[in-house]
């Protein structure tokens, strides 16, 4: 996703579709992001992305939560990015138990592309803030 000219823009093409070909409105879908399992099912509502990084803190495949470790950045397996129907209301918004965490271009942190709620596995979200959790797209 960090290699595309525009990936906001792929991003809002992903968004676009689903919302057209599920006739749904733009504001009821949220992305929603866990760790791809080889044979996992990738509907139409659903999108693959390689070769991202994890600062702050590792995540663990076998059960989609954040653990803490002493290394700043993991690279990430596959991931599998999907859109969701909610209520407007639950858009953007934590449940209890997630994090929302900050996507960004690359390394710099300057260009921030989008958010995910992430399972902060039982750790606090203040401490995954502090340790400055955030996806980034492009590991170079």
């Amino acid at each position: 996703m960090g290699g595309l000219l525009f990936p906001e823009a792929y991003l809002t093409a992903t968004r676009q579709y689903v919302a057209q070909a599920k006739k749904w409105s733009l504001e009821e879908l949220d992305l929603r992001v866990q760790i791809y399992t080889e044979g996992d099912e990738i509907g139409e509502d659903s999108f693959l992305i390689t070769d991202m990084l994890i600062a702050g803190a590792n995540w663990k495949k076998e059960t989609q939560a954040l653990v803490l470790t002493e290394e700043l950045t993991f690279k990430l397996p596959t991931l599998k990015f999907t859109w969701v129907k909610v209520d407007k209301a639950d858009r953007g918004v934590e449940q209890e138990g997630e994090i929302l965490a900050p996507v960004y271009l690359n390394k710099s942190r300057m260009n921030l592309l989008f958010s995910v709620k992430l399972n902060a596995g039982g750790i606090p979200k203040t401490t995954l803030y502090q340790k400055g959790l955030a996806l980034i797209a492009c590991n170079n």
